[in-house]
């Protein structure tokens, strides 16, 4: 719908304060906020910028953090007032400002591997995106503190993740408060643990024992709350479904860190994991089982990746869940259930399936697949 320039104009007015009789100065207003805006980078680059020339000239903030700290302030005020790009539009002037000064401090040592370590930015920039939306970016920039700490010596993984003030409040703490209380009743049902915080951030840490597959778990909550709340599309559905199939990705590359000297798929994988362990394994193989005598019967063309069949193993898995008798034989349907899951989502159109119509159905599905890299985690710690 077209808005008249008055209404327009006194609309943005509203939302300066504005009386109607200062209407007209409302342009001018707009136009001094953001050279103020603008100001507040040029004012972080600079005071950067000289604790770079400290550091390199004086051996200045031993600690590599403070010298990014006006650069750290300027990312805390653009994530708590809802600008998220404040910060990221400086990355270009200060790349350039790390870049002069790495290449200054090497000439004065003469040694061409002197650095300056880039973590504090490189996750600061990071963070932005990823509250931006840009999670595709973010995982760069978060990959790109892992080798920064990998470089100084440190942890490939930014463990910032679950430590970091930033960390908590832009990247867990709207997951904690928008995702996890759907999932508690059923991630308890399977595992016996509370889905808090702090569980989040532990599942978190021990997928990151391989940096990516930390990341890629963080994305795809990310991408699955991109599409909660508001009008809800086909792209909305979509985007729930291929998060769901990303989630499971980053299971099974967990898994074969985990077994890393055992080859194989994700069935494989949880096989053998739970080997020796009836209390999940016989749930786990009468699912298997009679999946297979439902689509894949001798002497017919299998079913396994159609749609019918995600429908089934899903429907089921729910059904199996409430039905076994105790926890670890819930997990085991669980884990059959990430099996079946992630065997099929990338061989049939989404929009076929029922949890692509179905939200609550869909949301479930995260939560017994959250539930799996606890059970992941727990067989890696030997508490199975």
């Amino acid at each position: 719908m077209d808005i008249s320039p008055i209404t327009f104009r006194g609309r943005l007015a509203a939302a300066f304060g504005l009386r109607p009789k200062t209407w007209p100065a409302l342009l001018s207003r707009a136009a001094w906020s953001l050279g103020w805006l603008r100001y507040m980078q040029r004012a972080a680059i600079t005071s950067v910028e000289e604790n770079l020339r400290q550091h390199v000239e004086h051996n200045a903030f031993p600690n590599p953090d403070d010298i990014f700290g006006p650069f750290t302030g300027l990312v805390q005020f653009s994530l708590d007032r809802g600008v998220p790009t404040l910060a990221p539009d400086c990355w270009p002037a200060l790349d350039a400002a790390l870049t002069a000064a790495e290449g200054r401090l090497q000439a004065k040592h003469g040694n061409p591997a002197a650095r300056i370590h880039k973590g504090s930015p490189y996750f600061n920039i990071g963070a932005c995106h990823f509250v931006a939306g840009d999670l595709e970016t973010g995982f760069r920039f978060l990959m790109m503190t892992g080798v920064e700490n990998a470089r100084g010596g440190g942890s490939p993984f930014p463990v910032l993740l679950g430590d970091h003030d930033l960390s908590r409040q832009f990247l867990i703490a709207p997951l904690v408060a928008q995702l996890l209380p759907g999932w508690a009743v059923r991630y308890h049902e399977i595992t016996n643990r509370t889905l808090g915080e702090a569980e989040l951030v532990a599942l978190i840490k021990q997928a990151a024992q391989r940096p990516t597959d930390g990341i890629q778990f963080l994305v795809a909550l990310h991408r699955l709350l991109k599409a909660q709340g508001g009008v809800q599309t086909e792209w909305t559905k979509y985007l729930r479904t291929r998060a769901l199939a990303e989630l499971l990705v980053a299971l099974e590359s967990m898994l074969r860190r985990i077994n890393a000297p055992h080859a194989g798929e994700m069935q494989s994988q949880f096989e053998h994991m739970l080997a020796g362990l009836p209390d999940y394994t016989g749930t786990f193989g009468l699912f298997h089982a009679n999946f297979r005598a439902t689509f894949a019967p001798p002497g017919l063309p299998d079913q396994i990746r159609t749609p019918a069949a995600v429908d089934w193993s899903v429907n089921e898995a729910i059904t199996r869940i409430a039905a076994a008798p105790t926890r670890k034989a819930k997990a085991g349907v669980a884990c059959y259930l990430a099996v079946r899951l992630r065997n099929t989502l990338l061989h049939v159109l989404e929009s076929n399936l029922q949890i692509y119509g179905d939200e609550a159905k869909c949301l479930d599905m995260f939560g017994v697949c959250l539930a799996t890299f606890r059970i992941a985690m727990d067989g890696e710690d030997g508490t199975l």
